[in-house]
């Protein structure tokens, strides 16, 4: 509407101005007046727009991100192993999380330039209808070059993906501060750089493989337009020659094939860009529809110590051919302690994940009190402290909380259980101290007190089985002591499995689980074990040379 107005405005100060017989003409001053006042309302107009579009544009981001990061929580953890599921889920965040926006702007850049071509396309129809008409199709050459650079740019993209993940990966250990110090001490970082230099050599390669057939794609649109454009020129002086007006309407014809041509390429270039949106999405919608959201689980799960049965399980990761369980069977006790040991690689951690429900075997049942339980309900009954339990950048309450973060109870009795209790005396805001240092005001712990919060975290999610995937790890002898010497009393009410590579501490378990090769070569107590004179009696010897 306001450039119908500015351009039916300008027509009238171009038929005016040589009848006028001053500057004060009123005709003139009115004409004057309702451009400027149109042109005025325009400027603001997309001023407003301009912010307003920054805000939606931050709060479609958040929906999608919402929706992709609960995507990313309910993936099964053995498909974090395959490469090809990174590089989509890279892709997801990377683009979809932008390209929503892109495909709501689309939409209404389209809209509004179709709006404000018509308004110009009214005043170009009555001065030239067949200008009009040629107007129109001049903006085709320009539509097909929205589409075909918006599906190049899609498939250099996939191209670009496993390039942009591997140099994301070693950028990203420049802002480490776990790996600041050896990359210093080992001299390392120019290595690195060359690393990513030659990563973004490779990238660069294919941005310019793809602006080549962009700018070849866009040169034949711009060709094309511009001999449509001239064909529409002459025809639009062409209707107008010989009119009282001609050169006030010639100027406003002119001025409004502009506006039409100009508004309809931004609309053909917002269609291109709506459907290179949509091909993102697509994807995105695609890979989220992979990973259904779980069956809503009982709010009172099952906490009572756990009976477990195994029969014939086997599992292999994605990127092996190897299984790294197989064919096992087992039973353990409800309340039983029982250890697990065994060399690298022997298959001690993925058989803890499978009955923890980290992983779902590939054959084979799991019981739980007698029943078969999905990886979902093992989950909900089990509490842990892997080996690579994670230090969140969060305050030591909800550090511990996020062992259950549905449950809301005080914080006291897990960590004196964990022996975490005189460390929360210690620091200078208690359980609300933050425990990151690289935001201001917080504080970092050492391995062992770190070691305590996770096992506080553990001891504050109440489950039917515990697991400890290497307890002991970053303690030294003093505390690895306290901790076993509380081990009966940590395990109170639930079936316990812990794996350990220090002996002194696996003699305290009910029964020690040999495992080698992914399966189960041993079973009974220390003292069974030793008389055995296998594996375990093997490796309990060689840990005592090595003390």
């Amino acid at each position: 509407m306001l450039t119908f107005v500015q351009l039916w405005a300008l027509r009238r100060i171009l038929a005016v101005l040589p009848e006028a017989s001053s500057t004060t003409d009123r005709a003139l001053l009115f004409a004057l007046g309702l451009f400027l006042v149109a042109f005025t309302l325009s400027t603001a107009t997309t001023t407003a727009v301009g912010e307003i579009s920054r805000l939606a544009r931050e709060a479609s981001m958040q929906v999608v991100l919402r929706d992709l990061l609960a995507v990313a929580d309910r993936v099964e953890p053995v498909r974090f192993d395959e490469p090809e599921f990174h590089d989509r889920l890279r892709r997801s965040f990377e683009n979809a999380s932008n390209r929503a926006w892109d495909a709501v702007w689309g939409a209404v850049s389209i809209t509004t330039s179709l709006l404000t071509a018509s308004a110009a396309a009214v005043v170009l129809f009555l001065i030239s209808p067949t200008g009009l008409a040629a107007a129109v199709l001049a903006a085709l050459p320009a539509v097909f070059v929205a589409r075909r650079n918006g599906r190049l740019l899609h498939e250099s993209t996939y191209a670009l993906t496993v390039g942009d993940r591997q140099r994301g990966a070693l950028m990203a250990l420049f802002r480490s501060r776990h790996a600041a110090p050896e990359i210093r001490l080992m001299g390392s970082g120019p290595l690195l750089r060359r690393r990513i230099d030659s990563l973004f050599d490779e990238r660069r390669a294919e941005i310019r493989r793809l602006a080549v057939r962009r700018i070849k794609t866009a040169s034949v649109g711009v060709l094309a337009g511009a001999l449509v454009i001239a064909v529409v020129i002459g025809v639009t002086i062409a209707d107008v020659m010989g009119r009282p007006d001609a050169v006030a309407e010639t100027a406003v014809a002119l001025v409004a094939l502009q506006q039409v041509a100009a508004r309809l390429r931004t609309a053909a270039t917002a269609y291109g860009d709506l459907e290179e949106a949509a091909l993102f999405l697509d994807d995105m919608y695609t890979f989220a529809a992979e990973f259904p959201s779980e069956p809503e689980l009982p709010a009172d799960r099952d906490t009572s110590p756990a009976e477990i049965v195994v029969n014939g399980i086997s599992f292999s990761y994605p990127s092996s051919t190897e299984p790294a369980v197989r064919d096992l069977d087992l039973s353990i006790r409800a309340g039983e302690i029982v250890a697990i040991v065994g060399r690298n690689g022997s298959g001690k951690t993925t058989l803890v994940r499978l009955l923890a429900g980290v992983y779902e075997p590939d054959a084979g049942r799991i019981r739980w009190n007698g029943v078969v339980r999905t990886a979902s309900e093992r989950r909900a009954s089990t509490t842990a402290l892997f080996q690579n339990y994670i230090h969140y950048p969060l305050t030591l309450e909800e550090n511990v909380r996020m062992g259950d973060p549905a449950r809301v109870g005080n914080l006291t009795e897990s960590l004196e259980a964990a022996g975490a209790a005189p460390l929360v005396q210690r620091l200078p805001q208690g359980i609300d101290t933050l425990l990151s240092v690289v935001f201001d005001g917080g504080v970092e712990l050492s391995g062992g007190e770190w070691q305590s919060i996770g096992l506080a975290r553990a001891m504050y999610r109440h489950g039917g089985l515990l697991v400890l995937d290497e307890p002991s790890a970053a303690l030294d002898p003093i505390a690895e002591r306290r901790l076993f010497s509380r081990l009966r009393a940590l395990a109170a009410g639930k079936t316990t499995i812990y794996i350990s590579h220090r002996f002194t501490t696996v003699e305290a378990a009910d029964r020690i689980l040999v495992m080698d090769g992914g399966e189960l070569i041993e079973d009974g107590t220390h003292t069974e074990l030793i008389a055995g004179n296998g594996l375990y009696a093997e490796l309990h010897a060689a840990s005592v040379e090595r003390a």
